[in-house]
C-alpha cells in the first residue's frame, strides 16, 4: 500500500483520539518540516520514468529516532513511494506501534546486522527502487527524487547521496524549505563511476559514491547481485564499509554508480574535537582493516589500492586535512590505529567460497518502471 503522507497520520489520530507521547514516542516526533513551495524535480518525461520507490529505514531499539524520522519521510515530495522500517534484533511492539501509526510497513530481521537488515529489507519490497535511510536521518523532502532521477540510464544500478550535519533543529527545518541545492554545507562533487571511470575503485571504495544513510538502488539488483556483504555493516565485525563494498561489487562487474549532491539528509555527528578525534580514529580503523580485506580477497586490484593509499597519505593531502581543522594524529597514534586495523580485519570471517559473478544485462533490462507495482 502506497505511503499516504499527513493524511495517514490525520486519520489514525482521529481514530485513536489523543495519543499517550510518552508511552508511543516523544512528542517532538510530531514536529514538522516546513512545506514552502520550492521548485520541483522534473520526473515525467519519456527518458525519465516515474520509478515507484520503497524507502527503508532499518533500526534497533530507538522508536523515538525512528518517529522523526518517520515524520520527516513524511514530508517527502515524490509521487509514488512506500516505507518499510526493518527491526533488526527481537521484536519490539514500540518501534512496531511507531511504524504503523506512521503508516509503515513492519518487518522484523531478528538476526543482527545492519547488511542482513537491508537485505531482507530489498528482498520484501517489490517496488522498482529501494532508498536506504538510517532511523536518526532527517532527508529534504526532495531527497527521494533527486535520487530516483539518476535511474534514468538502466546501467545505473545504485545511487548516493549526500550527509549533512544539521546545526539545531531550527536550522534544519529553515534549509529543509530551501531547494536542495540551496541547503548549505560542503558537499563531494557530482560522479558517475562504471568501470571506465578513471580510478574508479578508489572512488567506489572509499567514499567517492555517497554514504550509507543516503542511497537507493534498484531492486532487480538483488536479483543477480548477492547483496549487502554480511561481514561488514553495524552489528557485524567490520561496523563499516558494506556500501562502499556494494558500489565497488557493482561497477566491478560492469553496472555503473552515481553520486548525486542533491540527494541531502541531515545526520547527528560528534559535536566536540574530542569527539571528533574519537570519530576519525575509529574510522582510520576500519580503513586499515577494509583495505586489508580489499588486498587479500582482490589481489587483482593491488596495485590500485597500493597508489591510493599512498596518495591518501601524501604530505599535500595531510597539509590539506591540516588546513580544513581536521584533528591531526601523532605518530604514536597512527601505529595504534594500523595495528588496531590489522587485528580487526583478523576477526573478519572469511568467504566460504567466492562469489558467483553478475552477468550484465542489456541495457533494455532495468529501463522501465516495475509493472507489478500499481
Amino acid at each position: 500500500m502506497p505511503y499516504s503522507n499527513l493524511a495517514h497520520i490525520t486519520a489514525q489520530a482521529r481514530r485513536y483520539g489523543t495519543i499517550n507521547v510518552e508511552s508511543r514516542f516523544r512528542s517532538g516526533d510530531a514536529r514538522q518540516l516546513r512545506s514552502a513551495p520550492v521548485p520541483k524535480i522534473r520526473l515525467s518525461s519519456p527518458s525519465n520514468p516515474v520509478f515507484s520507490a520503497t524507502v527503508v529505514i532499518c533500526t534497533r531499539d530507538r522508536a523515538h529516532e525512528l518517529g522523526d524520522c518517520l515524520q520527516a519521510v513524511a514530508r517527502l515530495r515524490y509521487p509514488r513511494f512506500e516505507v518499510l522500517v526493518v527491526e533488526n534484533g527481537p521484536p519490539d511492539a514500540r518501534t512496531q506501534g511507531v511504524a504503523e501509526w506512521h503508516g509503515a510497513r513492519y518487518l522484523n530481521c531478528p538476526r543482527l546486522g545492519l547488511s542482513r537488515a537491508r537485505n531482507a529489507g530489498a528482498r520484501a519490497c517489490h517496488t522498482d527502487l529501494v532508498a536506504y535511510l538510517d532511523d536518526d536521518a532527517r532527508p529534504h523532502p526532495d531527497w527521494l527524487a533527486a535520487l530516483a532521477c539518476e535511474f534514468a540510464d538502466p546501467l545505473v544500478m545504485a545511487v548516493g547521496g549526500e550527509e549533512l550535519r544539521p546545526i539545531s533543529q531550527c536550522e534544519m527545518e529553515r534549509l529543509a524549505a530551501q531547494p536542495a541545492h540551496c541547503a548549505g554545507g560542503k558537499r563531494r562533487p557530482a560522479r558517475n563511476i562504471g568501470p571506465d571511470t578513471r580510478e574508479w575503485f578508489a572512488l567506489t571504495n572509499f567514499g567517492g559514491c555517497g554514504c550509507g544513510c543516503s542511497m537507493a538502488f534498484r531492486r532487480a539488483a538483488f536479483d543477480v547481485w548477492r547483496g549487502f556483504d554480511e561481514r561488514l555493516g553495524r552489528g557485524a565485525p567490520l561496523d563499516s564499509a558494506e556500501e562502499t563494498r556494494a558500489f565497488f561489487e557493482l561497477v566491478e562487474c560492469g553496472y555503473r554508480c552515481v553520486h548525486t549532491p542533491d540527494a541531502v539528509v541531515w545526520h547527528p555527528g560528534p559535536q566536540s574535537p574530542e569527539e571528533w578525534r574519537r570519530f576519525n580514529l575509529h574510522n582510520m580503523t576500519n580503513a586499515i582493516a577494509y583495505a586489508a580485506l580489499l588486498w587479500y580477497e582482490f589481489p587483482r586490484f593491488r596495485r590500485q589500492l597500493l597508489l591510493y593509499l599512498l596518495r591518501r597519505n601524501s604530505s599535500n593531502r595531510r597539509r590539506a586535512r591540516a588546513e580544513s581543522g581536521v584533528p591531526q594524529l601523532s605518530l604514536r597514534e597512527k601505529l595504534r590505529v594500523i595495528a588496531g586495523g590489522l587485528r580487526l580485519y583478523s576477526r573478519i570471517p572469511r568467504p566460504s567460497r567466492p562469489a558467483a559473478p553478475i552477468a550484465v544485462p542489456a541495457r533494455k533490462a532495468f529501463g522501465a518502471p516495475n509493472a507489478r507495482t500499481k
